[in-house]
């Protein structure tokens, strides 16, 4: 046969000790067993029994020390406790069990990227999109872009059963959203007052006498109200609201900006319903009007009773974009 060349041990391989004309109890075999089982220890041939000898690393110790005459084996086998390391790349998808992965083992991913597939048809990690933007698609990628319209968007809400004489809600713009959707109900400490809104100009509200004023609605009843003033600088939405049964409200409302040096308008148009507190009877009406203000910048309302405070109300407010 020809020579093959030395061949690569392998951890399965026999290890052999011997010794012979010793007279010490303990003996250095060389390696480590992984236990006991693994070895097979002999004195003059006989095989030891487990009990007659005791490991501490490579260091073979028995319980009574050899004679000059007697001839010490020790055969094992050391194949346990050895690692594997994995060439790189050849772990496949197959050897992987399902949900193996976890979050803690992939890479990490900067805050607010989303994982996508790019073109290639791997993932990569989408670039964080700018503030109020929305995740599109073209059919094919992904990318963030401008809320082109078409659908209501929450913006906020206030819902409290403490007494308060004002609920505010500011920093509507028109550059963001063509209209704002308001709808709730709101009850009053004492009966029979009138609910009303101002416009603000971010905290302060709107009291100049530099405004234009147009207002109008239509009772179940059918009695019209209209008033075109210079003077009233709130929308007197709903009167003689009662305690027992409060004014619920569906309103649109419509900021238009001028310059800082022009005028600046809304425009309201909305349903409301409420009980009135004296007979008890069931009011339903429409409310429409215009208001236009300048030197100030409408960008936030304010709900309140002319008398008394606010009992407990819950009211939204989602907005819409405009193309």
């Amino acid at each position: 046969m020809a020579y093959l060349g030395q061949v690569d041990r392998k951890a399965s391989n026999v290890q052999v000790f011997n010794v012979d004309s010793s007279t010490s109890a303990t003996h250095n075999i060389g390696w480590t067993p992984p236990s006991e089982q693994t070895i097979i220890v002999t004195i003059n041939g006989v095989k030891q029994h487990t009990n007659a000898y005791s490991f501490s690393g490579a260091v073979l110790t028995l319980s009574s020390a050899l004679v000059t005459t007697d001839e010490l084996e020790v055969i094992g086998i050391n194949d346990i406790g050895n690692s594997l390391t994995p060439v790189d790349g050849s772990v496949t998808t197959s050897k992987l069990g399902d949900d193996a992965v976890t979050l803690a083992k992939m890479a990490g991913l900067a805050r607010g990227k989303i994982i996508v597939g790019d073109s290639s048809g791997d993932p990569s990690a989408l670039t964080v999109g700018s503030a109020n933007q929305v995740l599109k698609s073209d059919g094919t990628d992904a990318a963030w872009g401008a809320d082109v319209g078409g659908s209501l968007v929450y913006l906020a809400s206030s819902r409290s059963t403490v007494d308060a004489a004002t609920v505010d809600f500011q920093g509507f713009k028109s550059t963001d959203y063509l209209f704002y959707l308001i709808t709730g109900f709101m009850t009053p400490v004492t009966a029979n007052v009138q609910l009303s809104m101002r416009l603000m100009d971010g905290a302060s509200e709107i009291t100049t006498s530099n405004y234009l004023y147009i207002r109008g609605g239509v009772d179940s009843d059918g009695t019209g109200v209209y008033d075109n003033s210079t003077t009233n600088d709130n929308w007197s939405l709903a009167a003689n609201v009662g305690t027992q049964g409060p004014a619920m409200f569906s309103l649109q409302l419509h900021f238009q900006d001028a310059t800082d040096d022009g005028w600046d308008g809304a425009l309201l148009v909305g349903n409301l319903g409420h009980i009135l507190s004296a007979t008890g009877d069931p009011v339903e009406r429409t409310v429409y009007g215009n208001y236009g203000v300048d030197n100030a910048d409408l960008d936030g309302i304010r709900f309140y009773h002319n008398s008394g405070d606010i009992d407990y109300h819950k009211i939204v407010v989602y907005g819409m974009k405009g193309s």
